[in-house]
């Protein structure tokens, strides 16, 4: 028997090993299940929390060990609480509400011995990710708005140090959680202009090693391939892009 967990923010499940097939349910960050198949290309799994069963890109899980697997079961789940926030390790990464912190403690979460800080609002015990979102949705539309508003707000104030292309990428991220199509159409607009911008950067450096490296940025994201959906990995390398094209900015 295998074991894996979700280091994504949400990976879709499948009936069938078939990207064509209908998604029946989301895994997302932290969840952990068994593999109970494994194909070229797709993993049949089951969720631990609700013995849910379907299939999953083997691109998008990582494999844990049979005693991390269930020293999980045994944890009072972290959940997070909010509509998105951040969790960083080497880079930040989007988080849906929902979200499982394994091994959460003094605001890290520990994933194969990989730690993310993690410092938004959470709740103990395992509420379903749905139940949370329908909550949410409960709420009077001004309700909604103004809760909104103060997650802007808030989310605004505490990465300060993002820029307003990076807070404008979590944005469009947030207002289309439910249209992916949207999200995909804005990333797909956004790559051009990064790369067009890294260029204009390029040919005001002198610095050899630091041309070498755009070259090849500009390179990888101009051979980048949006599919049906935008990934986590997708979303990683816009945000490590806007963040190198504030530093060079700083040196120019």
């Amino acid at each position: 028997m295998n074991y894996g967990i979700s280091n994504l923010s949400i990976v879709p499940m499948r009936n069938e090993a078939a990207d064509q097939s209908e998604m029946v349910n989301q895994v997302i960050f932290g969840e952990h299940f068994k593999v109970l198949e494994i194909r070229k290309k797709w993993s049949k799994i089951r969720l631990a929390h609700d013995s849910y069963e379907g299939w999953i890109c083997n691109k998008q899980w990582i494999e844990i060990e049979e005693d991390i697997y269930k020293q999980l079961d045994k944890e009072v789940a972290t959940i997070t609480t909010d509509i998105l926030d951040i969790i960083t390790k080497t880079h930040h990464q989007p988080i849906v509400i929902g979200s499982i912190l394994p091994s959460y403690k003094s605001g890290h979460a520990l994933i194969n011995n990989e730690m993310y800080q993690f410092d938004g609002l959470t709740t103990p015990g395992f509420i379903k990710k749905d139940k949370l979102v329908e909550n949410y949705k409960k709420q009077d539309k001004d309700l909604r708005l103004l809760t909104y508003k103060i997650l802007v707000e808030t989310f605004n104030k505490k990465y300060s140090n993002l820029n307003n292309d990076q807070k404008l990428l979590f944005k469009e991220y947030i207002n289309n959680l439910s249209n992916t199509t949207g999200f995909k159409s804005y990333v797909e607009k956004s790559i051009p202009s990064i790369i067009k911008e890294l260029k204009s950067i390029k040919s005001k450096i002198k610095d050899k090693v630091t041309q070498i490296k755009l070259a090849e940025t500009i390179s990888l994201l101009s051979k980048t391939k949006i599919g049906k959906n935008v990934s986590d990995n997708h979303v990683s390398s816009i945000m490590m892009s806007y963040e190198l094209i504030k530093e060079l900015k700083v040196k120019i």
